[in-house]
């Protein structure tokens, strides 16, 4: 078992690379660029919403309270009579990417943790690196037992998972120390 705290170097590299690589390839690719289109008369339908004096936050139309609500005939034709949609409405003002970059960045560290956790408990100290991705190949999860799927080196120096607690207790009975 690897100590979570050990591992923080790993894990902050990780986030800054996954960091990097997502913006890069957020920048870098079209895909997402046909996500949104514009509203036709997005003017008059600005002017409306503000006229209505609708506040930040996620809206529904035609709205229902319940799902009882929807068996109300009137209910039925707005929804047959349209438009259907699912509305987010933001503060006014310039948009910053500055909150939500940094948001990003904290969610790839988390992310990172977990995967350290996991990694630090499935894998004893000094495993090789290649072997974090063929954890879901080990059975029972136990280093040594990959029948052929993976073979970690054992770092030098490193004593394998329970070597070393048969070196404590052997002292510990050599010595006639007992808890």
């Amino acid at each position: 078992m690897v100590p979570i705290l050990a591992l923080w170097l790993p894990i902050l590299v990780a986030a800054v690379i996954v960091f990097l690589a997502s913006s890069l390839l957020h920048m870098a690719l079209p895909y997402h660029r046909s996500d949104y289109r514009g509203l036709p008369h997005e003017g008059d339908v600005a002017d409306a919403m503000r006229k209505a004096g609708v506040q930040p936050g996620d809206y529904m139309m035609p709205y229902c309270s319940s799902m009882s609500a929807l068996k109300d005939p009137a209910v039925a034709e707005k929804f047959t009579k349209g438009p259907i949609a699912v509305v987010t409405v933001m503060r006014s003002g310039m948009p910053s990417m500055g909150p939500q970059l940094a948001q990003w960045f904290v969610y790839c560290a988390v992310v990172g943790v977990f995967a350290a956790y996991i990694a630090g408990r499935a894998l004893g100290p000094g495993a090789h690196y290649l072997a974090v991705p063929g954890m879901a190949h080990l059975p029972d999860h136990h280093p040594r037992k990959s029948h052929g799927v993976l073979h970690r080196p054992r770092a030098r120096g490193v004593p394998q998972q329970g070597e070393l607690h048969r070196q404590t207790f052997g002292l510990v009975r050599q010595k006639g120390i007992y808890a």
